[in-house]
């Protein structure tokens, strides 16, 4: 009888994780990769482990808000996946360590008076560091899709820190990028972006249009929580307009796509958080949904 593979109990809780994770219970998805760490090494293939490391980070980040676990373990996922010579994935799990970055230095803060904490400033320093060495890999990758996605976020971290032209100047060529790409669901992530600015700016009738415009020319086929989030936004606006008939039109017509639509939670997959993590709510004064 042949003996058994001893990988085997890694692949199974790795399995059962997946399968957890699926179910919506990411506390008991992240207990079964935690268990695959303390496994003796010949029973956690090397890529086996790097992806484990990578599905721990995210649990950490996106589900629990712990960075300070999301950081660490995508440090280690992006050390393991260059050991497997998997150069993607480390580029990948680098530009989570980006994220988290811009992230902390958001929670940070700034004053009216002083700007940025010197922390801050810190922190976003790194990740911009950080997100030109990811870009330059994907350039260098052919990865077209998931270079577009990074300028995005380079964008979303201007705005962060006020720099709205240096945003708007990003999300212009994420936007370019996409289009000579095709790639029209995408596209709508920095045209938002943008139209989040002109509202911030106070130029309210720009963001108006510019929602309008944005939801009549996505296609038809568009996932519909994306599309609810795109209503919200531009009854925001109409309502900063003092248009109320036109404002709860719009908020209805995102309350029924909200209940309709299939919860979007966090997305594990890579490539998909290349592009756009999932739709986070920022503490901007117009309470718009902002995607990242």
């Amino acid at each position: 009888v042949a003996a058994e593979d001893p990988a085997i109990p890694a692949y199974r809780l790795v399995t059962e994780a997946a399968r957890l994770y699926a179910a919506s219970d990411w506390t008991a998805a992240l207990e079964k990769l935690l268990e695959v760490l303390p496994l003796p090494e010949n029973a956690r293939p090397a890529d086996t482990l790097a992806r484990c490391l990578m599905g721990l980070a995210i649990l950490y980040y996106w589900e629990s808000g712990d960075y300070e676990n999301g950081l660490a373990y995508f440090e280690r996922a992006e050390s393991a996946f260059r050991e497997t010579g998997e150069e993607q994935l480390a580029t990948a799990a680098l530009q989570f360590q980006a994220t988290i970055r811009v992230d902390m230095a958001h929670e940070i803060g700034k004053s009216p008076a002083r700007g940025l904490a010197p922390e801050a400033t810190a922190l976003f320093d790194e990740a911009m560091a950080m997100f030109d060495r990811v870009l330059a890999a994907q350039r260098q990758a052919g990865q077209r899709y998931e270079a577009a996605g990074t300028v995005n976020l380079i964008g979303y971290a201007h705005w962060l820190k006020g720099e709205y032209d240096d945003a708007i100047r990003m999300y212009t060529r994420a936007a370019d990028e996409y289009r000579v790409l095709d790639e029209w669901d995408a596209l709508t992530w920095p045209l938002n972006n943008a139209a989040v600015i002109d509202f911030d700016r106070g130029y309210l009738r720009s963001a108006r249009d510019a929602f309008q415009g944005n939801l009549e020319s996505i296609p038809p086929d568009m996932e519909t929580s994306q599309r609810s989030y795109w209503l919200d936004n531009l009854g925001a606006t109409y309502l900063a307009l003092g248009e109320l008939d036109l404002a709860l039109m719009a908020h209805s017509a995102a309350l029924d796509l909200h209940v309709s639509a299939r919860p979007v939670g966090r997305r594990p997959a890579v490539a998909a958080i290349a592009l756009c993590p999932a739709w986070r709510r920022t503490e901007s004064d117009s309470g718009f949904e902002h995607p990242v």
